[in-house]
């Protein structure tokens, strides 16, 4: 073992209980800031999305080279296009192109099939996209002030007009 881990270890002990209760604490408070930001869209905004039904936020996903998440998603039916299923939430190290920061971001995760992969070009409305697991993310930098509604529902209303 190298002497610098050594220390680290030992530290690391002492603090581990507390860094995770920080962590779930924060973690906990982002999921709930999502779940604000979306429930209070205004119905009439889910068009042409219909029965809708909006998951829990998940925090912790991911790990390493793809970055850590805390995500939710969100289900529904498109009468053009059929099961819709969105995916959404912030994003730290994502390696998305032109930007460094955290994210907030928006995709159809799975569904419907035609338009999970659709042609985001360039930087329309402010609106970054890159392309991973064959899924177009839509993102946009969080800012420092905190506010995810406004930001969030600009991917979504982006994301939805892919529906129509």
């Amino acid at each position: 073992m190298q002497p610098e881990m050594k220390s680290f270890l030992q530290e690391g002990l002492t603090q581990y209980a507390k860094a995770k209760s920080t962590i779930s604490a924060f973690e906990e408070q982002v999921a709930l800031l999502l779940r604000a930001a979306v429930a209070g869209r205004e119905k009439q905004r889910w068009s042409p999305l219909r029965s809708v039904e909006l998951g829990r936020p998940s925090p912790g996903g991911g790990s390493g080279a793809d970055g850590y998440w805390i995500s939710m998603y969100i289900t529904g039916k498109s009468q053009r296009h059929g099961d819709a299923a969105i995916d959404c939430g912030m994003w730290w190290n994502s390696n998305a192109p032109d930007i460094s920061e955290t994210i907030i971001y928006a995709d159809f995760y799975d569904k419907p099939k035609c338009v999970v992969s659709f042609s985001w070009h360039g930087n329309k409305k402010g609106i970054h996209s890159f392309e991973r697991w064959g899924r177009t993310h839509l993102c946009l930098p969080v800012r420092k002030s905190l506010e995810v509604a406004d930001p969030l529902n600009r991917l979504l209303d982006a994301l939805l007009e892919q529906l129509r």
